[in-house]
């Protein structure tokens, strides 16, 4: 059993290896995906593979170089979550 605290770039890119192109990537979930230290290279990978990519996102754990790489790739959604009242996203 594997202890690791995230998926790495690596096991990643072996299991998009089994996903038609046809399915879009999304990086998304019940944590961060910038609090990954691989998504940005996660996110290149998928789209250089010919996936669409949706990203739903806090922005913690992106820095301004994430952000320039991501700025370069044609992203079918990207959505920011920011607090509405405080008390939810």
């Amino acid at each position: 059993m594997s202890h690791a605290s995230h998926l790495g770039l690596e096991d990643f890119k072996r299991c998009l290896a089994r996903v038609p192109t046809s399915v879009d990537i999304g990086f998304a979930g019940y944590s961060e995906p910038w609090l990954n230290p691989d998504c940005t290279e996660m996110v290149e990978h998928a789209f250089a593979k010919g996936h669409g990519i949706r990203i739903f996102t806090t922005l913690v754990g992106m820095n301004g170089q994430d952000l320039q790489r991501l700025q370069a790739l044609r992203l079918g959604v990207f959505v920011v979550h920011v607090f509405d009242d405080g008390t939810y996203m």
